[in-house]
């Protein structure tokens, strides 16, 4: 896997943590002090780090719950909650969430919006938060890493050909219905198995690009002292 760092943007920085089983996933904790990735959480203040379940998928905005991945037999995914206390140590014995991947908490916490094979297919899918109700699908013609919006109102996610799709939701009291999805854009990126894009709490896109492999040729100029006369 790639280094995990941090990436200072005012001054273009780039710090590196130090490496852990898995480490493509970092989950935020919610005062910026902590971070899990990999199979662990990392105090960045204190630079200590305590092991997790599974590999970390997201953490919620209060900080009391950690979505991670368990893979079942190398074959099946499972999600599961993981409680976290004030201190942020490990909070009891996790838990079966879903089956499924790539999980991320709404802003409020309330729902999870993750991937799923229940079709039969990758689709993105929504249940509540803590206890799942009804999985509500929310991709349409197959679709993978799902992202919110920071109003918790919007789920975006990426559909076959790279298409950045958009879905509006309609949230009452214990309920969520997805209306169609809108294509914004398609990403300049190739098939990848990591998050190709991320919203920021302000609504701008983070988008993941391909860099263009240097060029390994040779060129050789012969009689170059001719071109010089």
């Amino acid at each position: 896997w790639a280094q995990m760092g941090l990436l200072e943007i005012e001054r273009g920085i780039f710090n590196g943590l130090p490496p852990s089983d898995n480490n493509a996933f970092p989950a935020w904790g919610p005062n910026s002090l902590k971070l899990a990735y990999g199979r662990e959480i990392l105090d960045l203040a204190n630079n200590s780090s305590i092991p997790v379940p599974g590999n970390a998928w997201d953490w919620s905005s209060d900080g009391r719950q950690l979505l991670c991945r368990r893979l079942i037999e190398g074959v099946r995914n499972e999600i599961l909650a993981q409680a976290v206390s004030p201190e942020g140590k490990l909070d009891g014995a996790p838990r079966v969430f879903a089956d499924g991947a790539q999980a991320r908490f709404s802003p409020d916490g309330r729902w999870v919006a993750f991937l799923s094979k229940k079709s039969g297919e990758d689709e993105v899918y929504v249940d509540a938060f803590p206890n799942a109700v009804r999985k509500v699908r929310i991709s349409t013609a197959g679709g993978k890493f799902p992202v919110w919006s920071p109003d918790g109102r919007e789920i975006y996610y990426v559909a076959p050909g790279n298409k950045l799709m958009a879905v509006r939701l309609k949230i009452t009291a214990g309920s969520l219905q997805p209306a169609a999805p809108q294509e914004l854009f398609v990403l300049p990126v190739s098939d990848t198995p990591l998050f190709p894009f991320d919203v920021a709490k302000d609504g701008r896109f983070l988008v993941r690009a391909d860099v263009p492999q240097a060029s390994k040729s040779l060129t050789a100029i012969v009689n170059w002292k001719a071109l010089i006369k």
